[in-house]
């Protein structure tokens, strides 16, 4: 007679976790939260590229071209994730914000980082293992902003009056399938040297 309760029991308890949803189960057993992390920014640091303007009538006029940064999101284990908003903080090396924080600013972005598929089969020796590397997941970032550019040149091209480098912090944050907070940050130098062209 006690096998058939501890059947009846534990099949009860498995049938109000159901019915309670994944969402309230006690510490993260049925819903963990989603393990995000970036797998790549690139570049690596940021510098200005010079640009022909054939949009204005005279030849050979050069303008600054500011690049965007492209931002590589992961997940570690398989609960994917909403990436929504993201804060960008500029700071000296000192760690110091840039002109009071002037710069910093916000914004709304809509990215679903898919968790890598989880092979839960035997694997043969030789057989290789999908890498969770390569499931990513980009967002393409103006950190770059040319009031920070101006700022860090001081409007003219003395190199000795230049501010540089500079950190740009960017902080994602969002929810999980879960609806459970996420947040992953990133950061990149910027640097005012004109990028070189390549031969």
């Amino acid at each position: 007679m006690k096998q058939p309760s501890r059947v009846f029991v534990l099949l009860m308890i498995f049938v109000l976790a159901n019915l309670a949803g994944c969402q309230n189960s006690p510490g993260d057993i049925l819903s963990p939260s989603a393990e995000i992390f970036v797998s790549k920014v690139e570049p690596s640091y940021m510098q200005p590229e010079l640009s022909e303007d054939t949009s204005s009538g005279s030849s050979g006029e050069k303008t600054i071209l500011l690049p965007a940064l492209a931002v590589n999101f992961n997940v570690s284990n398989g609960v994917s994730c909403f990436i929504n908003s993201y804060v960008i903080r500029y700071s000296t090396t000192s760690g110091a914000p840039l002109n009071d924080g002037k710069f910093d600013h916000s914004g709304a972005v809509s990215l679903f980082v898919k968790a890598p598929d989880v092979n839960w089969g035997a694997a043969a020796d030789d057989e290789e293992l999908p890498d969770s590397a390569t499931v990513a997941n980009q967002t393409l970032m103006e950190v770059f902003q040319p009031a920070v550019y101006t700022f860090m040149t001081k409007g003219n091209s003395v190199i000795t009056d230049d501010i540089t480098p500079v950190i740009a912090r960017i902080e994602f944050s969002g929810k999980d399938v879960n609806d459970k907070a996420v947040s992953v940050s990133a950061q990149v130098n910027l640097i005012t040297t004109i990028k070189e062209e390549e031969n």
